[in-house]
């Protein structure tokens, strides 16, 4: 039946519909900034991750070299003087290296050029940057000292090179204390079951009697640096020292005291990724340190010791 229109197929006319699918350029246009933003995502996770393992690093090495140092303190606390001894044992030798960390630490231009003695060695101390003493209404910490590079002042002691100390002290019987005991305690860096750089305590037990009994005990790891610093207050001029024997003071030699009023304790520990042992010559070393200064009281309520600050 015809209704008088005549119905014919074009065959040049396509159907357009939405388009499915992406073509090759614009995949790999996407592929492209999906792999740009999977590198910036791995890499900001691995710095991350390097940040975490290097913090994690920083705080293990700090947590062994202060405990070390709290119990080389404790030690140094409880020396006294035994009058009925004939001599007193306080002995520190005092034992530089040839480098340190290999790292400016002071922005001078120099590397390690400095000795751990509380003083500026290196004459880059500038009163109106580096002297440092807190303030107590009109009072001073460290009074003496204001206007004077000691220790605790910015640029004094801060690019040194590594000590090896040894402090070695005798702690009598104490008539106060019925556990405490005579013995010879020695601190050290030395080698602890085959691995080296290990902050040694070695005790000799009973070193008065005829029976005696040592003890050696590992403190820290990956030690790289001791140091020790005797306040002297037999001096003019009293201030830090760097050795110190208790045989060489005594009554004979004039009215002294035979130990230190204080000691001054640093231990470096090595805090690096790679093994101490694999690192060249010259390769600059991630440390960190824990210092304190621990008073001697049996010196500190000694007359001797009043009388002399008196002189001050």
């Amino acid at each position: 039946m015809s209704n008088g229109y005549s119905l014919k197929r074009n065959p040049h006319r396509t159907t357009r519909g939405p388009r499915v699918g992406w073509s090759l350029v614009e995949l790999l246009m996407a592929l492209a900034v999906v792999a740009v933003f999977l590198v910036g995502v791995f890499t900001a996770f691995i710095q991350i991750l390097r940040a975490s393992d290097r913090s994690e690093r920083m705080i293990e090495a700090y947590q062994n070299a202060r405990a070390a140092v709290e119990t080389i303190a404790l030690y140094a606390k409880a020396a006294r003087i035994e009058p009925s001894a004939p001599a007193q044992y306080f002995q520190g030798i005092n034992i530089p290296t040839l480098t340190g960390d290999r790292v400016d630490n002071d922005n001078d231009g120099r590397v390690d050029e400095e000795q751990p003695d509380g003083k500026d060695d290196d004459g880059d101390w500038v009163a109106a940057r580096d002297d440092r003493h807190g303030q107590i209404g009109q009072f001073f910490e460290r009074p003496r000292f204001v206007g004077v590079p000691d220790l605790g002042d910015g640029h004094v002691d801060e690019d040194c090179v590594f000590h090896r100390d040894q402090l070695a002290l005798q702690l009598f019987p104490n008539p106060d204390d019925p556990s405490s005991r005579d013995e010879v305690t020695t601190f050290s860096i030395g080698i602890w079951e085959g691995e080296n750089n290990v902050l040694l305590q070695q005790v000799l037990r009973n070193a008065g009697s005829g029976t005696t009994v040592t003890e050696m005990a590992p403190l820290a790891y990956n030690v790289v640096s001791l140091n020790f610093l005797y306040w002297d207050p037999n001096l003019p001029e009293p201030y830090w020292v760097e050795t110190w024997d208790a045989a060489t003071r005594g009554p004979l030699l004039g009215p002294v005291i035979e130990l230190p009023a204080s000691v001054y304790i640093s231990v470096t520990v090595y805090a690096g990724q790679t093994p101490l042992e694999q690192l060249g010559p010259n390769e600059p070393l991630e440390t960190v340190t824990a210092s304190t200064v621990v008073d001697v009281e049996y010196v500190m309520y000694d007359p001797r010791y009043n009388a002399m600050r008196a002189n001050w």
